[in-house]
């Protein structure tokens, strides 16, 4: 897993513990530091390790499985069950899964982070979101585009993905402003850094999720 770049929400993270198929088992129930990510993640996978902190939980019907660290609820299951069988089959798969399978070496396949807002973070790990107006003449001129593209593509590193942002004219105007104040607070002085910066980090990810629009 990789980590969340500034733009994250409040700087406090969730992390999500994946199987070798990709599949979410648990999701941690309280928020880490940036500093304290991988520590909280391995220690998540140790006490998965061991039957004993595996307990229940009813919610909305169903039956969650929760990982508890002496007493404590750290980490519940992805999905609920409604079958007894159904929980037991999943408590049996995943010890399996991290007393017999899971390798130190492939940490970073097993852990996928989330931030605070839910939005996973690995969408904006290596990558360059290039924002244009889609409303002038030239970017409406896919021959053009085409071309914009294949030049950000050819400069840049082949392990930074580029993330092409067509915003129409109401939505630029948006993004310019909170862009402009989101560099404004970061240029500040770290202790005239106000409570609006992180208010403006998610509002440039909203808009950097925007689908092209006309």
């Amino acid at each position: 897993a990789k980590t969340l770049y500034e733009l994250g929400s409040k700087n406090q993270y969730y992390f999500q513990i994946l199987n070798n198929s990709g599949d979410v088992l648990f999701v941690s129930k309280i928020p880490y530091s940036i500093q304290n990510l991988a520590s909280g993640a391995r220690l998540m996978i140790k006490l998965a390790s061991d039957r004993a902190n595996y307990q229940t939980q009813i919610k909305n019907e169903q039956t969650y499985v929760v990982l508890t660290n002496q007493g404590k609820e750290v980490a519940i299951s992805d999905r609920g069950f409604q079958l007894d069988e159904e929980v037991e089959l999943f408590v049996d798969n995943a010890l399996k899964f991290f007393t017999e399978e899971y390798n130190e070496r492939n940490f970073s396949q097993t852990v996928r982070y989330l931030g605070v807002d839910g939005r996973n973070a690995e969408v904006y790990n290596y990558q360059v979101s290039a924002v244009y107006p889609n409303w002038t003449s030239r970017f409406s001129n896919k021959e053009f585009l085409q071309l914009f593209a294949q030049t950000l593509f050819n400069c840049t590193p082949a392990h930074v993905n580029i993330n092409l942002v067509g915003l129409n004219r109401g939505d630029m105007g948006k993004f310019e402003d909170v862009y402009f104040q989101f560099m404004d607070e970061m240029g500040a002085e770290a202790s005239d850094k106000n409570k609006n910066l992180d208010q403006l980090k998610t509002r440039i990810l909203d808009l950097l999720t925007l689908k092209d629009q006309d």
